[in-house]
C-alpha cells in the first residue's frame, strides 16, 4: 500500500497559495493580498487600520518612509550614491552595460541641461520594473558600440554581431515583461510602460530607426490620452482623473520634449501629433537658471508647432494664435537677451553653450510660427544668423 498523501489521508485540504500582489502598495505586498491601487494611500489598508506604505519609487502611503518617491509635484529625493548599484542580478556583461549607461549614456542622452528623469527617475525604475532595466540595458549597448565604432549601420543586411544581439535580446525581453504583464490582471503601473516606451523612443534613435521612434513616440501619447490625463493650462500639476491614472510629471515633461525634437527636425509636410502642451508662462526680468530659460522655450514651440498642424488640418484661421506666439516669442528673446549680457564673462562653459543652443532653437521657432504664412523671405537672415552660430559654438 503507498503512502500516499498524509495531509490527505487526515482529511485535511491544502490552502490555495496566495499569489503575489504584482503593483500594489508594499504593505499588500508583503501580506501577498490584492492591492486595489488607491491613492495615495491603498483602501485595503485604510480598512484595516495597516499603515500603507506606498508604491516604490512611484511614491504614495501614508508612511513618512514613503514619502521620497518622485512625485507630480518635483519634489525628488536624491540618490545616496553617485553611481547606482547594479540592481537585481546581472551577469558580467549586463553589468559592464549597466555600468555604461549610468556613467555615459544617461549623461549623453541628458544633454547639457538638467533632467530628472536621466538624472533619478530611470535609476530609481530600474531597481522595480524589469521591463525598465531590459530597456537601459539594450540602450548601454548600442551606445557603447557606437562610441566604439564597432558598430555597422548595415547590419539589417548582415548576421548580427554578439553586441547587436545582446541589444536586441535585451529589447526584446522588455517588450515580453510588458506584453506578459499586460495579459494578467495585475496589469503594470502606466507610469512604468510609459517610462519604458520613451526609453524604446531613444534606443529606436540611437539604431537610426526614426519612424519606428515617432510609432513609439504616438503610442506613448495614445497611452496618455487612454489615461484620462490632460495638462493644467498653467502646467504646474498633474490633471489626475482617477488615483490609478496618476501620470509622473518627469514623465509628461519628457514626453513633450521629444515632441519639441521631432516637430522641429520632421518634414514640413509630414504630420505632426502634438498632444502634451503647456501653456507659456510670461517671464519678467531675466531667466533664474538656464532650465527656466529652457522649459519656457519649450512650451512656445510646443505651442507653435499645435499650431501649424491645427491650420494645416482644419484651414482654420488662426492669425490671433499666431501672434500670440509670436509675441511669446518676442518676449522670450528679450529676456534673453538680458539674461545673457554677461554670458562670455560670468557664465559656466556648459551654461554658455546651452544658451547658445537656446538661440538656435528660438530661431528654429520663429521658422515655424512663419510657414502658417509662408513668409519664407523674411527667414533669410535667420537661416544665416544660426549658421553663424553654429560656427561659433564652442
Amino acid at each position: 500500500m503507498g503512502r500516499g498523501n498524509a495531509a490527505t489521508d487526515l482529511g485535511l485540504t491544502r490552502r490555495p497559495k496566495k499569489t503575489k500582489s504584482r503593483t500594489g502598495c508594499r504593505t499588500c505586498k508583503i501580506r501577498k493580498v490584492k492591492c486595489d491601487e488607491g491613492w495615495p494611500t491603498c483602501h485595503r489598508c485604510a480598512s484595516t487600520g495597516r499603515t500603507c506604505d506606498g508604491y516604490g519609487i512611484w511614491g504614495g502611503g501614508d508612511n513618512p518612509r514613503s514619502q521620497g518617491g518622485v512625485s507630480g509635484q518635483n519634489n525628488h529625493p536624491v540618490l545616496r550614491l553617485t553611481t547606482p548599484a547594479s540592481p537585481r542580478v546581472l551577469d558580467a556583461a549586463e553589468r559592464d552595460c549597466f555600468e555604461w549607461f549610468t556613467l555615459i549614456s544617461a549623461k549623453k542622452l541628458r544633454g547639457i541641461f538638467s533632467s530628472a528623469f536621466w538624472d533619478k527617475l530611470v535609476f530609481q525604475a530600474s531597481f522595480d520594473e524589469p521591463a525598465v532595466l531590459h530597456a537601459v540595458l539594450a540602450i548601454g549597448s548600442i551606445q557603447r558600440q557606437e562610441m566604439a565604432e564597432t558598430r555597422d549601420v548595415t547590419y539589417g543586411f548582415m548576421v548580427p554581431n554578439d553586441d547587436e544581439q545582446f541589444m536586441l535580446r535585451h529589447y526584446s525581453k522588455a517588450i515580453g515583461h510588458l506584453v506578459a504583464q499586460s495579459q494578467v490582471k495585475d496589469q503594470p503601473s502606466v507610469d512604468a510602460v510609459l517610462l519604458t516606451c520613451l526609453l524604446f523612443i531613444f534606443l529606436e534613435f540611437l539604431r537610426g530607426h526614426y519612424k519606428n521612434a515617432q510609432t513609439h513616440l504616438g503610442n506613448g501619447l495614445k497611452l496618455i490620452r487612454q489615461a484620462g490625463c490632460s495638462l493644467s493650462k498653467s502646467g504646474k500639476s498633474n490633471i489626475t482623473l482617477s488615483p490609478r491614472h496618476r501620470i509622473d510629471r518627469d514623465i509628461l515633461e519628457t514626453f513633450s520634449r521629444v515632441q519639441v525634437q521631432v516637430g522641429l527636425l520632421r518634414p514640413l509636410d509630414q504630420y505632426f501629433e502634438s498632444d502634451l502642451v503647456f501653456e507659456a508662462e510670461p517671464v519678467t526680468g531675466t531667466f533664474k537658471s538656464i532650465e527656466q530659460a529652457r522649459e519656457s522655450l519649450d512650451r512656445l514651440i510646443n505651442e507653435a508647432l499645435q499650431l501649424t498642424e491645427g491650420c494645416r488640418q482644419d484651414g482654420v484661421d488662426e492669425s490671433s494664435h499666431q501672434q500670440r506666439i509670436r509675441t511669446g516669442l518676442d518676449a522670450w528673446y528679450n529676456t534673453y537677451s538680458l539674461s545673457t549680457v554677461n554670458i562670455d564673462t560670468t557664465m559656466s562653459f556648459m551654461d554658455k553653450f546651452g544658451y547658445r543652443l537656446l538661440q538656435a532653437y528660438y530661431t528654429m521657432a520663429r521658422w515655424r510660427t512663419a510657414y502658417v504664412e509662408l513668409f519664407y523671405r523674411t527667414l533669410i537672415l535667420d537661416i544665416c544668423r544660426l549658421i553663424a552660430q553654429a560656427r561659433s559654438s564652442p
